[in-house]
């Protein structure tokens, strides 16, 4: 996380655990959840990330990589799985913390 007040990085951690970020577009593969959390995709795995503690955890692992996305709408995550050529969906509300 980057402090624009001082210019510095106040927490810097890499996060393999989940497999490799999907696509190259940062904006593409993060979005902010309705319950302000930070929602990620990873190509094995959408995890979560609390914005106050940096904490990260696996929200769910779809069985399939993913390989685009994110669209957040009324509690329902979107992403895309090309090799099944297919749009898929997770419901947040099922994540139970």
């Amino acid at each position: 996380m980057f402090d624009p007040e001082t210019g510095e990085f106040v927490h810097d951690e890499e996060v393999t655990e989940y497999g490799d970020l999907t696509g190259g577009q940062a904006p593409r593969t993060m979005a902010l959840g309705p319950d302000g959390d930070i929602y990620v995709l990873f190509r094995d795995a959408i995890t979560r990330i609390e914005p106050r503690t940096f904490t990260h955890r696996e929200v769910a692992r779809p069985g399939v990589p993913i390989d685009a996305g994110i669209a957040i709408h009324e509690g329902r995550l979107y992403f895309v799985a090309e090799e099944s050529l297919r749009l898929f969906s997770y419901d947040l509300s099922s994540d139970h913390r």
